[in-house]
């Protein structure tokens, strides 16, 4: 995350702990990974250089919503950040826990503070505690906005547990998985990896109309992984993995 996308992020000077307030995706090619999401949800995608690396800034109209780079040797993918108020803590708390801490504490100058975490099945996300406060927390996320995410788990009572200590939320139990909470606040969902898919978390983008949108995607060479899943009072998504290889879901929020 860059000084730039810190005072662009119309963060305020609260903070939402257990909220996901960031998110990124690691592309061995920025070019074509930057047309196709430019063409699939209008994202406006910019570059703010950094002196070790180049950072991409994405766009709904004037809001920022997320970043892209194209590290070293690294998988593609999507990767949420946590907001916490400890990160040394927290991360301190996820080793004792069973995660693996793939990257220490680190202060990003001006921006804030994060750790990179493997939890103890194997899902990624990062620990983050802001400089300058959170994004408005309150805000209704718009088309092409992530708006939820979700954690499939090879075990949903032990990641339960250890999210509890590591990032403070509580677990709601339902059918074939939960909800972790923060408060009274809902911050993200958790149900059990089905046909060998291996643990992880999915960012959902707010599309206007689903079918429409993976049709767009496959059109742009994306592969339909789950066509569309019904979530019943919430509304419907369907999960893709973009042509580089990341995966996210396109999630249609029920009318009314």
């Amino acid at each position: 995350m860059t000084e730039t996308a810190a005072q662009n992020a119309k963060a305020t000077t609260a903070y939402t702990p257990g909220a996901f307030v960031w998110h990124e995706c690691y592309t061995k090619d920025i070019a074509s990974s930057k047309k196709f999401y430019e063409e699939l949800f209008g994202w406006r995608i910019e570059k703010s250089p950094m002196p070790d690396m180049d950072y991409y800034l994405v766009y709904v109209g004037d809001k920022q919503v997320a970043g892209m780079f194209q590290p070293e040797h690294v998988m593609n993918y999507w990767q949420g950040y946590v907001s916490v108020t400890d990160v040394d803590a927290a991360a301190k708390a996820a080793g004792a826990n069973g995660a693996k801490v793939m990257m220490e504490p680190t202060d990003i100058p001006h921006i804030g503070r994060f750790s990179a975490i493997q939890d103890p099945q194997g899902a990624v996300f990062s620990l983050y505690k802001s400089a300058n406060g959170d994004p408005d927390g309150e805000a209704m996320p718009a088309p092409g906005e992530p708006c939820w995410d979700s954690l499939n788990t090879s075990d949903v009572s032990a990641a339960a547990a250890f999210y509890q200590k590591v990032v403070g939320w509580t677990f709601e139990a339902n059918e074939g998985g939960g909800v972790f909470k923060a408060g009274d606040l809902m911050e993200a969902s958790v149900d059990e990896a089905q046909g060998g898919t291996p643990p992880s978390w999915l960012m959902h983008v707010f599309v206007k109309d689903l079918a429409e949108a993976r049709a767009k995607a496959e059109k742009l060479g994306a592969k339909t992984l789950m066509a569309e899943i019904d979530t019943g009072e919430w509304g419907k998504f369907g999960v893709i993995q973009d042509p580089n290889g990341a995966v996210l879901s396109l999630f249609q929020p029920k009318e009314g």
